[in-house]
């Protein structure tokens, strides 16, 4: 089969970020992998005592930077399938950072484009939140509440080997990382409270695997699932999009400039110079705006005169959606309110499926790299075509290993129903999480790393902060 992935640069961050959104809000599990700039000296990140471990991998996340995150929402349909929604995005760090040309090699040789990066990369800070760099609207801002937002829904994290992944993800996305390991353990407690599942952990100690690199279970576990037909899969076609560029990022002869680009993506937006005027009656509106998630000037007018600088999606796909749910929410209403039963079941179970690729029989798998951004020139870039024998060892991504360890832990699920004499299928997420999550897999040693707090550790004061917001958005959107 061929995975469609929608590519996300710092050029359609902005359009596509309530739809990933609006993706996440239906997923019963999330994957995630990570691409970044160095692994540090395996005498110190694979040290015996934890601590000093940790200390270690600590400098390398704080020291190097992210360059690309693998994204995969996988929601069960209402047949048992799963449909996947998969996203690439490729990541421009602010802040000066070390590279290790082993790990650049690595990334050439596998297909990241660094051209591409500097390019089309979506600019982000580290660290803790700054007043600047965290305003509504910037690409930094939008990465960190899209993060927020999955910790707020409180589904289970899926990885693969992926301690420094996570690692990563909290410096770059979240807070600075925690100087102490059980402070950060304490923190992934929280923050994952439906479970954290690694499929490393997994294959090495539950299903005791002989061979337990990700690109050998995926393939094994397809063939297997292949000929049982156990388990059908649907992967959601790409987001395509045409970003509008601003006139202020070309350069004289049309081409997009990195550095203009960049510059005005991360300055200070002009709206909130003078945010101390706004009146009471404005900033109730903006308040709704907010809340709204799309641009109610353009929902109304169909112009917006802030044209492709305006923050606010203008999406006619998500604005209908939101009309339809409003609408929805105001016939039932009506409905109860009169006393009559209505029709809602039936409206809300007609699914639109024409823009899905039902995968019912998967065949052997063909990758088709992420879609590449477009050029200074915006000329259409042929496809990569690589042999099915060798394309593990030819092709590389964030978001086709996200891709991957989602869907080994699919097949683990199922394994883990068949040794323990349930029915056929996949049990809930929840039940497979209790007996075998939150036990991240170390290299080098023959015991996991627990993510359970103890009685003794205490959270980090940033993520308590942040937990304070985030969670309190969470409980609004559930209601």
């Amino acid at each position: 089969m061929e995975i469609a992935s929608t590519h996300i640069t710092r050029s359609n961050l902005a359009t596509l970020s309530l739809r990933l959104r609006h993706v996440l809000n239906s997923a019963e599990f999330v994957s995630v992998d990570t691409e970044f700039t160095g692994l540090g000296t395996d005498s110190k990140t694979r040290a015996i005592d934890l601590r000093d471990r940790y200390a270690a991998l600590r400098e390398v996340a704080v020291g190097h930077a992210l360059v690309a995150l693998g994204l995969v929402a996988f929601e069960r349909t209402g047949d048992g399938s799963f449909k996947m929604h998969c996203f690439s995005f490729i990541l421009a760090p602010m802040d000066s950072h070390k590279v290790s040309p082993s790990s650049m090699a690595f990334l050439v040789d596998h297909g990241f484009d660094f051209n591409a990066q500097i390019r089309f990369g979506i600019p982000y800070k580290a660290g803790n939140d700054s007043e600047v760099h965290a305003l509504p609207g910037t690409p930094n801002r939008i990465m960190r509440d899209l993060f927020t937002h999955i910790l707020s829904l409180k589904v289970p994290i899926v990885i693969h080997n992926g301690l420094l992944d996570l690692m990563f993800m909290y410096q770059s996305f979240y807070a600075e990382l925690p100087a102490d390991l059980d402070t950060f353990v304490a923190d992934l407690s929280d923050m994952f409270p439906a479970g954290i599942v690694d499929t490393k952990y997994i294959s090495d100690y539950v299903t005791r695997e002989s061979s337990s690199f990700l690109a050998y279970l995926f393939r094994k576990y397809e063939r297997l699932m292949t000929r049982s037909n156990s388990i059908s899969f649907i992967v959601a076609e790409s987001i395509d999009v045409d970003p509008k560029i601003p006139s202020e990022c070309l350069l004289p002869d049309g081409q997009l400039s990195a550095t203009l680009s960049f510059r005005q993506l991360t300055r200070l937006p002009d709206s909130f110079v003078s945010k101390k005027t706004i009146g009471k009656r404005a900033k109730d509106a903006a308040e709704k705006e907010e809340k709204r998630g799309y641009c109610f000037q353009y929902a109304s007018h169909g112009y917006c005169p802030s044209g492709p600088a305006c923050v606010r999606s203008h999406d006619l796909d998500v604005i209908l959606d939101a009309e339809e749910a409003a609408a929805t929410r105001n016939k039932k209403r009506k409905s109860e309110a009169k006393g009559t039963p209505s029709n809602l079941d039936q409206e809300n179970g007609i699914k639109n499926i024409a823009n899905e690729t039902a995968l019912s029989k998967p065949a052997l798998t063909l990758v088709k790299p992420a879609p590449k951004p477009p050029s200074a020139t915006f000329d259409p870039i042929a496809p990569i075509v690589t042999k099915a024998a060798n394309i593990f060892e030819t092709y590389h991504s964030a978001c086709f290993d996200a891709y991957m360890t989602g869907y080994v832990f699919c097949h683990q699920r199922l394994e883990g129903n068949t040794a323990a004499g349930l029915p056929v299928g996949i049990s809930p997420v929840g039940e497979f999480v209790k007996t075998h999550g939150n036990k991240l897999y170390l290299m080098g040693k023959t015991t996991a790393l627990n993510v359970v707090a103890s009685s003794f550790s205490k959270r980090s004061k940033e993520h308590l902060r942040k937990r304070a917001i985030w969670d309190m958005k969470g409980a609004t959107s559930e209601k």
